[in-house]
């Protein structure tokens, strides 16, 4: 799948039944947010994602291949993570497109555009704890394991993995 265009783009309310999609997908959502959105959860989303766009310049952006085909969602979003504040990489691939290299394009996409466009100095990837794709997704990346920390989904804790990356300095 390396030679595969991906391409990211803002999301908009036109995209709300393809995000609506991914956002009620027990598969998808339990794995990583531990909850499937209802309708409304998912138009207060996609609200939340045009403001980040207005307040920090980035948030979630609509990935789609080469022929335009939606195949899911990733995005910068600030967040914090046991009182810190931090940039995080985050994403969802649909289902059909899992497995074939796509999260993996797409967060080192995502990487430079944070390191060269938005000029950040840290990034954090978070995956559950029994996650293992996203977590070689990170280490592909070039991301570090930071810390573990238990996340609160729904009255429960959830272990998760926190891994960092910072931009390369390159010598002269």
């Amino acid at each position: 799948m390396t030679s595969t265009t991906i391409n990211l783009r803002k999301i908009t309310h036109n995209d709300h039944s393809f995000i609506k999609k991914l956002l009620t997908n027990p598969n998808l959502m339990m794995t990583g947010w531990g909850k499937i959105f209802t309708e409304d959860d998912v138009h207060l989303w996609i609200n939340k994602i045009l403001t980040g766009y207005q307040q920090d310049g980035f948030s979630y952006f609509l990935v789609s291949s080469a022929i335009s085909e939606p195949i899911g969602i990733a995005g910068l979003i600030s967040t914090t993570i046991q009182g810190q504040d931090y940039v995080e990489v985050a994403y969802i691939i649909d289902e059909p497109f899992q497995g074939k290299g796509i999260a993996t394009i797409v967060v080192k996409q995502l990487i430079t555009e944070a390191f060269t466009t938005y000029n950040l100095s840290e990034l954090a990837i978070q995956c559950a704890l029994h996650h293992t794709a996203s977590q070689r997704v990170a280490q592909k990346c070039g991301a570090r394991f930071a810390f573990n920390y238990e996340r609160s989904q729904h009255d429960q804790l959830v272990p998760y993995h926190v891994y960092l990356i910072h931009p390369v300095k390159l010598k002269r």
